[in-house]
């Protein structure tokens, strides 16, 4: 079984927790020539400094006070077990898609020292701001490694104490308190540890706000837009449209934008839930972020208002149309999808397909895990898990055919995690690029896609369409096909 958390105690001083260990395995595995042993709590967390050991953890994202400073401190301890002769493999650097992996590399100077790893048995992140609430990431270290005597200490519990004063305020939150709108409400509860205690707190249980969507666009998509908007209103959300000439904004102007977006979190009474920006590449515009090897659009740009953190304060999405008639086109999917959804077999909501390439183990691995969280946990009835497992010329289970032929028949969910471009997916037993794409016929049964490989959603790719785009804009007023979301990176992903 894995840890357990339980709150002891949660008050305007801090909050007290307890970690107890349910137990543990040490499994061995080889690597280079060596044969090292990890160590499997049943958590998803692991220690990351390149040349360290590499050990499991537990970690909960807690909310804390807008404005105080926050330490952590230990303030009890179970009893400790030892177990010698433990040769812990080092952590890797991580590595872009489709690059070579890394070696296990010990630094010499973390495997001969006699204390203790990691130094500290608690710690907590930076504090960022998730639109309601301040928040940092507690993390708990049952699990130490002694490296010069190859000793592994394991702990059966852990109390830690979270202080709200005495450290540094660091990103304060200083927008206003406001209604918590139910999408995140959903949100906060499988995301913040603590969420009910901080909401009886401060909301007095109430997650009673609206959901807001704010929808920004050049001029001529306006009339087109508007049947769009009125099928969202029925549906239960509000939706303010903003066209630019009303903000002066530009195709080539992203802060134009943002700054309007911010403005309108800061000073609405009921705060936009989703913001959809209407319109691709040159056409509405985008932020570029530059690193020395390459560059990328990145789109939570718009709605990262709050704290000087990476995390959005809104969900976003684009609508990637040149024109009205693929907008047209891709508004009456959705429509459909909503308001008509295909009912002539029902049981293909309850469907899913799961794929990956193989060129690393935790491809597979988080594929098959994601199959068992939507089993258990998401009441589907099947999930297919079309791995590609074969040597890039044969031995391959699964083909291209049959990911299209489970499309046709109809999943709600379709899942990848691999090496791809803008072009598609590509892996060893298949690529799924755009005359694949093509090929779709799977009518209204459209999925839900997250398709997690490197530039899959590259909306600016110079040669046209990307993959993602393909997908989204597939069909045609009458006939729609294809899939009705698409999550993807506009540029390298990296894997552990």
């Amino acid at each position: 079984m894995a840890p357990q958390t339980t709150i002891l105690r949660s008050d305007g001083d801090g909050i007290v927790l307890r970690v107890d260990m349910m137990g543990f395995d040490i499994k061995n595995f080889e690597a280079e020539g060596n044969t090292y042993q990890s160590i499997d709590l049943l958590t998803d967390m692991f220690t990351t400094i390149p040349g360290s050991p590499e050990l499991p953890y537990i970690a909960h994202v807690l909310a804390i006070p807008d404005k105080a400073g926050v330490t952590v401190e230990v303030i009890e301890k179970g009893e400790m077990f030892t177990f010698s002769n433990i040769d812990i493999a080092p952590a890797r650097s991580s590595w872009i898609e489709g690059s070579e992996e890394p070696p296990y590399s010990k630094d010499l100077m973390a495997y001969r020292s006699s204390n203790p790893f990691p130094s500290e048995m608690a710690s907590m992140d930076r504090p960022s701001i998730m639109r309601d609430f301040r928040i940092s990431r507690l993390a708990v270290f049952p699990v130490r490694y002694i490296p010069e005597k190859a000793e592994l200490q394991v702990y059966s519990s852990i109390t830690v104490k979270v202080n709200y004063h005495g450290g540094e305020v660091v990103n304060p939150k200083t927008s206003p308190q406001k209604r918590i709108s139910p999408s995140f409400a959903q949100l906060y509860r499988s995301t913040i540890f603590n969420y009910e205690q901080v909401l009886n707190e401060r909301y007095a249980g109430k997650e009673d706000g609206k959901e807001l969507m704010l929808c920004i666009m050049p001029d001529i998509f306006y009339d087109s837009f508007l049947e769009y908007a009125e099928w969202k209103r029925e549906s239960g959300i509000d939706v303010h449209i903003t066209k630019f000439s009303e903000i002066n904004a530009t195709a080539s102007n992203p802060n134009t934008i943002k700054n309007y977006i911010s403005d309108v979190y800061q000073n609405w009474e009921d705060r936009p839930t989703y913001v959809l920006i209407v319109g691709d590449d040159a056409i509405f515009p985008k932020k570029i972020v530059t690193y020395p090897s390459y560059s990328f659009p990145w789109e939570d740009f718009f709605v990262a208002v709050d704290g000087d953190d990476y995390f959005p304060e809104m969900m976003i999405g684009r609508f990637t149309n040149q024109d009205n008639n693929v907008m047209q086109i891709m508004m009456n999917k959705f429509k459909v999808y909503e308001k008509n959804p295909y009912t002539e077999d029902p049981t293909w909501i309850k469907k899913a397909t799961c794929c990956s390439n193989n060129q690393y183990e935790s491809q597979v691995q988080t594929k098959r895990f994601v199959a068992d969280v939507l089993l258990q946990n998401g009441r589907f009835l099947s999930v297919d898990t079309m791995m590609s497992d074969g040597n890039w010329s044969s031995n391959c289970t699964y083909s291209i055919t049959d990911i299209i032929n489970a499309l046709n028949q109809g999943r709600s969910f379709l899942n990848y995690r691999g090496e791809g471009w803008a072009y598609g997916w590509y892996a060893s037993c298949y690529s799924f690029g755009h005359s694949e794409v093509m090929s779709l016929n799977n009518g209204q049964k459209m999925p839900f896609v997250t398709s997690i490989g490197c530039g899959v959603a590259m909306f600016d790719y110079s040669y046209g369409n990307c993959f993602g785009e393909d997908m989204i804009e597939l069909g045609t007023i009458n006939n729609p096909r294809g899939a009705v979301s698409f999550v993807g990176a506009t540029s390298n992903t990296h894997t552990t």
